[in-house]
């Protein structure tokens, strides 16, 4: 499934690591909701610390106990390598994950082998938080 805002979206596919990656150039330009990728963290540049990109294109949040998380599948593409191709994934991630085109664009890093870190500021907030999604 492809994610649409109604803007022009220009794709880009690439591997990294193995992982076929994709990224939608215009989802940065659509408003977010409930959570806002972090342009830095703990002031490192972005592109820096997260060469991937998370693109959610399907998600349920769950709750126990106090605490979301989510489920889904998504496309993890690098920004650093384009001729590398994307890569269709299936995650659980600790923290709730949008997949409402324009809301589903998530800057990522390899933590462990099959483990992402994404970065999450809640709107409102200044403060970014990093969160686990394995896959």
């Amino acid at each position: 499934m492809v994610p649409h805002s109604g803007l022009p979206t220009i794709w880009v596919a690439m591997v990294c690591g193995g992982l076929m990656l994709t990224l939608a150039a215009s989802a940065r330009n659509v408003p977010r909701i409930g959570y806002e990728n972090s342009p830095t963290v703990q002031g490192e540049p972005e592109a820096s610390r997260y060469p991937l990109v998370l693109t959610v294109t399907s998600a349920s949040r769950h709750t126990h106990k106090g605490a979301t998380s989510s489920t889904g599948t998504g496309v993890l593409t690098s920004k650093d390598d384009p001729s590398r191709p994307p890569e269709n994934i299936s995650f659980q991630c600790d923290t709730a994950v949008f997949s409402h085109a324009g809301n589903n664009v998530y800057t990522a890093r390899v933590h462990k082998p099959y483990q992402l870190k994404i970065a999450v500021r809640e709107i409102g907030s200044d403060k970014v938080k990093e969160f686990t999604c394995k896959y």
